[in-house]
């Protein structure tokens, strides 16, 4: 009976009358969710224009602009800069050089192919590995010109004029993966993935033309004699340095003639026919127009 009598008491409680007529939808949560995805795209159209604004100054900063040179700045923070492809190579050549791969095979080890040589068969890896120096030791090597690269590549071997192709197998394979840079691919079985160089013997032909055989090779280059087949044999185009200064290089010097050839026998020497071809060579390469 109690039950009852609260039933029969109850009263519907106030409530604000509707915005709509009886039967008509009711639009309010299609209008919030409309104001909810204004302000979403509102916030990521302007998160977006902060990221193009970036993008934006990014690529003015490295695209834009003088991009061509390198700078370094010394201890009174003064700037000095140079061109950042001094030795003109094209961007074939760069593409082709075997620089990228030996630090792709640094980053990646398993990526260093296997070679047999005298029976052995192991990974060998071009990047010269200075495992016991220190970080500068490293880092200095990035500001040496031909002449200090070519007395660093004998070093690393704990040569001072010396070929190193055979005995160095980081060398070897540089110089092999490097060969179509330099158009002398067809020094190189590639497509058979052989490994062709072997010694300094297999890179004579290049003597002439490439700093870095010259560096490698300077016994077959004819670096360590004063008429060693090719002119260029300074410390700038590969030679080392030390070579002039070796025992060998002296006692073949002293044993030249202290005296002028005639024209006549010029014409018939083929060191100095070789020498005036290459002389020319180079006047005009550094000539040119």
């Amino acid at each position: 009976w109690r039950v009852k009598t609260l039933i029969n008491k109850l009263e519907p409680l106030p409530s604000p009358p509707r915005c709509c007529r009886a039967g008509a939808r009711d639009l309010r949560p299609y209008v919030l969710l409309a104001m909810v995805v204004a302000s979403v795209l509102g916030g990521s159209i302007t998160a977006l224009e902060s990221v193009r604004e970036t993008i934006v100054e990014a690529n003015a900063t490295l695209c834009s602009g003088v991009q061509d040179f390198v700078y370094s700045t010394d201890a009174f923070n003064m700037v000095y800069t140079s061109n950042s492809n001094p030795n003109g190579m094209s961007t074939a050549q760069t593409a082709l050089y075997a620089n990228i791969q030996a630090v792709r095979e640094t980053i990646f080890p398993e990526t260093v192919p296997f070679f047999t040589r005298r029976n052995r068969t192991s990974r060998r890896a071009m990047a010269v590995a200075l495992e016991i120096a220190p970080l500068k030791e490293v880092e200095k090597r990035d500001s040496w010109d031909i002449a200090q690269s070519s007395a660093g590549i004998q070093a690393a071997s704990g040569l001072v004029c010396n070929d190193t192709v055979a005995m160095r197998w980081d060398m070897s394979r540089f110089i092999f993966e490097s060969l179509d840079a330099f158009g002398e691919s067809s020094a190189a079985d590639a497509a058979a993935s052989v490994f062709q160089v072997q010694t300094c013997a297999d890179l004579q032909p290049m003597c002439a033309g490439w700093d870095l055989v010259r560096a490698a090779c300077p016994e077959t280059c004819g670096c360590s004699s004063p008429r060693g087949a090719h002119f260029l044999t300074g410390p700038a185009y590969g030679c080392p340095e030390a070579c002039r200064t070796t025992p060998q290089y002296l006692a073949r010097q002293a044993a030249l003639p202290c005296t002028d050839p005639t024209p006549a026998e010029l014409f018939v020497d083929p060191v100095w026919l070789g020498w005036a071809e290459q002389f020319a060579g180079e006047v005009q390469r550094v000539f040119k127009p």
